[in-house]
C-alpha cells in the first residue's frame, strides 16, 4: 500500500508542477474526503500523463481521447479535465474546451494556468471581454506570470483598444525584454494604425529574438506598401518556404504556460486568414498580371478562407479584425468591390485602423472609382505625410477628388461599439464565473 501511495504522489507531484505553474494544487473539501481512493486517482494520473505526452507529439486527437478517459476514471479529478479543454480548443471545439476548464476550475479555482486556458478559450471564441477578465484573475493567483500581459494587449488588440493594448505590450516589455510576442503585438498595433516606420522597428526586433513566419509576413506586407516590392517577393518566398513543411509555432510558454510545455501552439494566431499568396497576389501591377493574381489566389486558397470568414463573421459581424482579413482575402484574389466593403465597415467600426484606408484606397481604384479612392488614400497621408508609400498608392492619391469622395472624419464608429476597459467581477461558484 505504501508503494502504491508514493507511485501516485510521484506522478501527482510532476503534473501538479507542470499544470498549476509550480504552485500546490489546493482541492476543495468537497474534493478531498478521507474516503479518497488513491487507486482511482494514480489511474486518472496515468491516463492525463499519457494525454499530455501525446499533444507533446503533436497527436491531439489521441490526446483528447486519453484525457477523456481520465475524466471518466475519476471525475472529481481537476487535472485531466484542465487538459482536456486546452486540448478540444487546439481542435476548435471551443464550447466543449470550455465545459471542461469550467469544471476544472470549479474543483481547483486557484491553478493558474486554468484560468489562463479560460482566457484563451474566451479570446477564441471572441469574447475579449471575459478573456481580459480571466486573464487578470491569473494575475491575481501570480503575479508574476508578467507573460499573462502580452495576452491582455491581443486581447485589447482584438476590441480596437490599441492604447490599452500597446500600455499591456510595454509592461511585458518591462518585464521581460526580450518577448518576442510583445513586440510582435507592437508591431502589429503600430501597422493597424498607419504608423509604419514605427511597426517595422518593432517586428525586426521581434524577428531578430527569433525568425517566427508570421512576423515576416507582417515586414512583406509593409514592404509592398512602402513600395519595396522586391525586398517583400523576398520576404514572401522565405516565408513560404519556411511554412512549406511542418514548422513550429510559438512555444506556449511565451503566453504563460508552465516550462514544462514543450509542445507549441499559437491561439494568438487564430483569425488570420491573409496568407503570403495573397500579399503577393496585392502587389502586382494589375490589370497586366491579372492571370498571375488568379494563380496566386488559387494557391492561397483564397475561396475557402473566404467562407470561413464569413462563418465566423456571422456569430460577430462587427468583429473588425475578422472584417478586414475578409477584405484582404478579397482583394488579394480580385474581388474589389466586395473587398471595399469590407474596408468600408472595418473604419466605421474601428476608424483608427489607418492602413484600411489605403486597403479601401486600392480596392476602390481598382473597382474603378478613382476619385472616391484618392480621397481615402489623402486622408491617409494627411494622418501621416512622413510615411513612405508605393507607387502605386501615390499614383492613387494624384487624383482629384473633387466632390465625390468621402469627408475627413465620414467613417464614424457604430453604436454600442465598447472599448472602455472592462471591469473584473470576483468569480463566484457557479458553472460560468464573470471570466
Amino acid at each position: 500500500m505504501l508503494r502504491r501511495i508514493n507511485t501516485y504522489r510521484l506522478i501527482a507531484a510532476f503534473l501538479v508542477a507542470w499544470l498549476a505553474l509550480g504552485q500546490m494544487l489546493v482541492m476543495p473539501a468537497e474534493a478531498q474526503k478521507e474516503t479518497w481512493d488513491y487507486k482511482v486517482r494514480e489511474k486518472s494520473q496515468q491516463y492525463t500523463s499519457a494525454g499530455v505526452d501525446q499533444l507533446t507529439k503533436g497527436q491531439t486527437d489521441h490526446a483528447i481521447t486519453l484525457l477523456i478517459s481520465a475524466t471518466h476514471v475519476d471525475p472529481t479529478d481537476p487535472l485531466p479535465y484542465g487538459m482536456l479543454g486546452l486540448a478540444l480548443d487546439m481542435k476548435g471545439r471551443y464550447p466543449e474546451g470550455l465545459d471542461a476548464l469550467l469544471k476544472s476550475y470549479q474543483m481547483a479555482p486557484t491553478v493558474a494556468e486554468t484560468v489562463l486556458s479560460i482566457g484563451v478559450t474566451r479570446y477564441l471564441m471572441h469574447d475579449y471581454d471575459k478573456a481580459i477578465n480571466a486573464w487578470r484573475k491569473v494575475l491575481e493567483i501570480n503575479p508574476n506570470l508578467c507573460h499573462i500581459h502580452a495576452n491582455i494587449g491581443f486581447a485589447y488588440m482584438r476590441k480596437g483598444d490599441l492604447a490599452r493594448a500597446t500600455d499591456s505590450f510595454r509592461q511585458m516589455i518591462n518585464c521581460h525584454p526580450n518577448s518576442q510576442v510583445a513586440y510582435q503585438g507592437i508591431a502589429t498595433v503600430k501597422y493597424l494604425a498607419g504608423d509604419f516606420a514605427g511597426a517595422r522597428q518593432a517586428a525586426e526586433q521581434a524577428q531578430s529574438i527569433f525568425a517566427y513566419p508570421p512576423v515576416l509576413l507582417l515586414l512583406a506586407k509593409l514592404d509592398f506598401l512602402q513600395g519595396d516590392r522586391q525586398r517583400g517577393q523576398r520576404r514572401v518566398q522565405e516565408y513560404l518556404s519556411l511554412t512549406r513543411k511542418p514548422w513550429l509555432e510559438r512555444p506556449m510558454t511565451a503566453i504563460g504556460y508552465a516550462a514544462q510545455h514543450d509542445f507549441h501552439w499559437d491561439p494568438l494566431l487564430s483569425d488570420n486568414f491573409d496568407n503570403a499568396y495573397l500579399v503577393w497576389a496585392r502587389s502586382l501591377d494589375l490589370p497586366r498580371e491579372a492571370s498571375r493574381q488568379a494563380s496566386l489566389a488559387r494557391q492561397g486558397k483564397a475561396s475557402e478562407l473566404i467562407d470561413k470568414a464569413r462563418a465566423a463573421l456571422s456569430a460577430v459581424p462587427n468583429d473588425y479584425s475578422l472584417l478586414r482579413e475578409l477584405g484582404l482575402v478579397q482583394l488579394g484574389s480580385g474581388q474589389y468591390s466586395d473587398a471595399a466593403e469590407q474596408f468600408k465597415r472595418v473604419l466605421t467600426v474601428c476608424p483608427q485602423m489607418n492602413v484600411d484606408r489605403l486597403h479601401l484606397g486600392q480596392a476602390l481604384a481598382l473597382d474603378g472609382k478613382a476619385a472616391e479612392a484618392s480621397a481615402y488614400v489623402r486622408q491617409f497621408q494627411r494622418k501621416f505625410p512622413a510615411e513612405q508609400l508605393s507607387p502605386t498608392l501615390r499614383e492613387i492619391a494624384r487624383v482629384d477628388p473633387g466632390l465625390s469622395g468621402p469627408a475627413e472624419g465620414s467613417s464614424a464608429p457604430l453604436e454600442g461599439i465598447e472599448t472602455a476597459e472592462p471591469g473584473f467581477s470576483t468569480p463566484r461558484k457557479s458553472t460560468d464565473p464573470s471570466f
